[in-house]
């Protein structure tokens, strides 16, 4: 056992090899105890091995001053090592240190840059209200056990990227990593990192930007309440769940009914520039709920997988977001989120239900055909959607949008709305709206659309006498059924000059309610209603009422002119009185 309490130097301490003198390393094969030591130069521990293993060793060099630099480079632990309370002027250096029994450092204060590249420890790593008031370099570490920064303060950047050649050691976090209430103010870079067990970064605070980009987490990940004061990356990030086996680029995810318990959660979260997540993989569930996107929120060619049940309720992008060739692979939530500038949704596949109730879109949502990066993308596809109660305030843009199933805009009010205008899409010339369309309570003050594909349910073709001709056995799309949203189309189409468009609107109007009538058993009102619609075509552009009057007329000058019409019969016996 070493005993060096109370040790006072005035220069620096070397218990390091020295090469000139032919000396070694030292080696401490017991415990070692460095309590109330002060230096006042360099303390170098390089090479130094504390061989002892017993599972109740510990090196302690609590309460330590140290006025220059401490160095551990390629030193070897098998006792815990404890620094509490550790003041260092300088350097702290634990490059390729191996801790098989752990590291403990509680409310440690380095005024010089941290080296910890290429560490590796065994057992649990504590870094707990630790004070670093430089750059903090962690590139390549490997943590097999337990890792907390609990309270950990870095004034200037933390690096835990793996290292850029192919050559370098892949930074590791093999258990539990924590960064709660941790606080980085420079950038901190987590690139290319596994994470393979819980990593929490609840509450975390990095002034500058911070980096995921490449990085894998294994069993979900917590971001709540995280702040970046400019930008963050999780490029390329893929976020699995325990048990999960890893995605394949480019290829659909499979059905996979088993519950998740893996969480991935950036509740609350708060960017103050551009938020980047392309390519990235989400197969936990997911939840974006009440983050708040200050810059751009860029989720292009994202991939959310069975299982990840994406939320971004409460939302607020303020700058723009863009999910443009997005794929949603579970039921997607955009309760009440505000899209600020502009929202873009170009080639996004929902191949669920996606739900914009109460969303409120500030400025043009862009859902049609465009392009990303150059290139020319589709439209997005809704399998089954809503946007009730949501709000557009300029244009809303779905002019080859398809839909394949049903359509809510109830009580949804839109500045302009703009919907296929012949009622197909595609290459493949589909029609946009394959199944029904709710429109109760739906607003707008401008449309594009074609009335027959927004109000017929059925193959509809633009040739007016095929509509004519399938009047009486088309099927209203709109379901259920409900006058206002007619009214409103016929008064949008007269408004904007397309009185005869908005007359057949009227009349699809009138056609549906006979229909209707018809099959709930109303045969009274219902042939009251063929009459009128005979007779006086519901008074719009009567045209047949001349036609009619003409021929009755006609038919009864003819009548009335032939010879004997009016003339008395032979044998009638009048009597007249005088």
């Amino acid at each position: 056992m070493g005993i060096f309490t109370g040790l006072r130097v005035s220069r620096s301490a070397s218990f390091g090899p020295a090469p000139v003198r032919n000396l070694q390393a030292s080696v401490f094969e017991g415990e070692a105890k460095f309590h109330d030591v002060e230096i006042g130069g360099n303390a170098d521990f390089e090479g130094t091995g504390f061989v002892c293993e017993d599972d109740d060793a510990e090196i302690h060099f609590d309460r330590a001053k140290i006025k220059g630099n401490i160095r551990f480079r390629e030193s070897s632990f098998g006792a815990k090592l404890v620094l509490s309370s550790v003041q260092v002027g300088g350097q702290f250096s634990l490059d390729a240190g191996v801790f098989k029994r752990g590291i403990v450092c509680n409310r440690m204060n380095v005024t010089g840059p941290a080296f910890l590249r290429n560490a590796s420890f065994s057992s649990q790593a504590r870094f707990h209200a630790t004070h670093f008031c430089d750059n903090a370099f962690f590139e390549g570490a490997r943590f097999d056990g337990d890792a907390s920064f609990l309270r950990t303060k870095i004034d200037g950047d933390a690096t835990f990227s793996s290292g850029d050649d192919s050559s370098s050691t892949i930074a590791a976090f093999n258990s539990d990593a924590d960064f709660t209430d941790a606080c980085i103010g420079g950038n901190a870079d987590f690139s290319k990192v596994a994470f393979a067990a819980e990593a929490t970064f609840d509450s975390l605070r990095v002034e500058k930007s911070v980096f995921f980009r490449d990085s894998i987490f294994k069993d979900g990940a917590d971001f709540t309440g995280l702040h970046a004061g400019q930008d963050a990356s999780f490029d390329r990030v893929q976020f699995r769940a325990a048990n999960i086996p890893p995605s394949q680029p480019g290829k659909d995810a499979p059905e996979n009914p088993t519950a998740q318990l893996s969480l991935v959660t950036f509740q609350g979260a708060e960017i103050l520039g551009d938020a980047h997540f392309r390519n990235a993989h989400f197969m936990a569930d997911t939840s974006f709920e009440d983050a708040i996107f200050h810059g751009g929120a860029y989720f292009d060619t994202v991939v959310f997988r069975e299982g990840s049940q994406p939320s971004f309720s409460g939302t607020h992008f303020q700058h723009g977001a863009f999910f443009r060739d997005a794929s949603f692979h579970d039921v997607a939530t955009f309760r009440v989120a505000r899209f600020g500038l502009e929202a873009r949704f170009q080639a996004t596949k929902f191949h669920k239900r996606v739900i914009f109730d109460g969303a409120i879109f500030e400025g043009i949502a862009e859902f049609r055909s465009g392009e990303l990066r150059g290139a020319a993308i589709s439209a997005a596809v809704f399998n089954d959607v809503s946007f009730e109660h949501a709000r557009f305030e300029q244009d809303a843009r779905f002019d080859d949008t398809l839909f394949r199933k049903l359509t809510g805009f109830r009580e949804t009010s839109f500045k302009a709305l703009y919907l296929s205008p012949d009622g197909y899409t595609g290459k493949r010339r589909r029609m946009q709206f394959e199944r029904g369309v709710d429109l109760r309570g739906c607003q707008y003050d401008r449309v594009q659309v074609d009335w027959k594909a927004l109000l017929q349910l059925g193959e509809h073709s633009q040739a007016s006498s095929r509509i004519l001709k399938q009047a009486r056995r088309v099927a209203p799309r709109q379901q259920p059924y409900d006058r206002q949203p007619y009214i409103q189309l016929e008064r949008a189409l007269r408004i904007s000059g397309k009185t005869e468009d908005a007359d057949h609107v009227y009349l699809e109007r009138r056609r549906v309610e006979r229909y209707l009538r018809w099959t709930r058993g109303q045969y009274g009102r219902w042939a009251t209603d063929v009459l009128f619609g005979l007779g006086a075509r519901y008074g719009v552009r009567p045209f047949r009422l001349v036609v009619f009057s003409i021929a009755l007329i006609a038919s009864g000058t003819w009548f009335f002119s032939q010879p004997g019409t009016l003339s008395t019969p032979k044998d009638s016996h009048l009597g007249v009185r005088m």
